[in-house]
């Protein structure tokens, strides 16, 4: 079963903070949050993401947890598949200059708090990222009139610079 990216982002936090309900997790990942500045799921994608997860067989319900107010919460819990999913996830550099700004940032952001190495994976993001701005800026300097490779190719470089910055630390 493949996974939406929300999917795998409440898996990769699941990972993280241990067994939570839907509520604490819709939390953690909302705009205000620290995780949600980098991607943010609203309450109902965090809920169909359980969903989806548990269909996966990658996170499995704990015991309802009563309290004095509201309903009963049900915690859910990483599986091994689960944890096994996440971090194959984690370490796979994104394809798309597109999805820097937000499947790259929430990735970093967990790995770090997972205590995971960030080398090699800048490493081999960085390689991936040199390839796609190599040829954006071939295609910027073939036309310099064109608008959309101009942008295309500068937004590359920006990325790859922010990036060249992580591999140094």
């Amino acid at each position: 079963m493949e996974l939406q990216v929300h999917a795998r982002v409440v898996l990769g936090v699941l990972c993280v903070e241990g067994p939570a309900h839907g509520f604490a997790l819709a939390r953690m990942l909302s705009p205000e949050a620290e995780l949600g500045r980098a991607w943010s799921v609203s309450r109902p994608q965090v809920y169909r993401a359980i969903e989806q997860l548990a269909d996966a067989g990658y996170a499995q319900a704990g015991e309802l947890e009563t309290g004095s107010r509201g309903p009963g919460r049900t915690p859910f819990q990483v599986t091994p598949a689960g944890s096994a999913a996440a971090r194959e996830w984690l370490d796979q550099p994104v394809d798309h200059l597109r999805d820097a700004r937000s499947e790259l940032l929430i990735k970093l952001m967990l790995r770090e708090r997972m205590g995971l190495p960030r080398s090699p994976f800048v490493d081999e993001q960085y390689q991936v990222f040199a390839d796609l701005t190599e040829a954006l800026s071939k295609r910027s300097d073939a036309d310099p009139d064109d608008l959309v490779a101009i942008w295309r190719a500068e937004m590359a470089r920006g990325v790859l610079s922010a990036i060249q910055r992580l591999r140094r630390r």
